[in-house]
């Protein structure tokens, strides 16, 4: 099984008990939208935010990327074999609540600068 993740060939055993399970068959995109729902599009979104955030915001931090690298590890592994699919909930959920709060950040942040001032940003 471990092997069908990194060689293409080593997923068919020969043996059509093991061969016919589904979960040992690739991953789809639908199986993300079945699974994740609007998530997906949400971790793309928080993924983006993140990087532009990183690279042009100044703020370099080792977790972001770490939550950018596991998201696109566990998308990797996912397509490999279905049932890893599970493992791309941490980081959509991650991902997505850094697309919220971003989102958030853009809509509260005019009615701070108008209720509060200037000086309270």
């Amino acid at each position: 099984r471990i092997r069908a993740l990194f060689i293409e060939v080593s997923t068919k055993t020969g043996n059509p008990l093991v061969d016919s399970v589904s979960e040992h068959s690739p991953g789809t995109w639908a199986d993300y939208w079945v699974n994740l729902g609007g998530a997906c599009y949400s971790t793309v979104v928080g993924a983006l935010v993140l990087i532009f955030s990183y690279f042009q915001m100044g703020n370099k931090s080792e977790a972001m990327l770490f939550l950018v690298l596991l998201g696109a590890a566990c998308m990797f592994f996912s397509l490999k074999m279905s049932r890893l699919i599970i493992l791309s909930a941490m980081p959509a959920a991650a991902l997505t609540g850094v697309a919220g709060g971003a989102v958030w950040e853009l809509m509260v942040s005019p009615l701070r600068h108008t209720l509060l001032g200037p000086s309270a940003l």
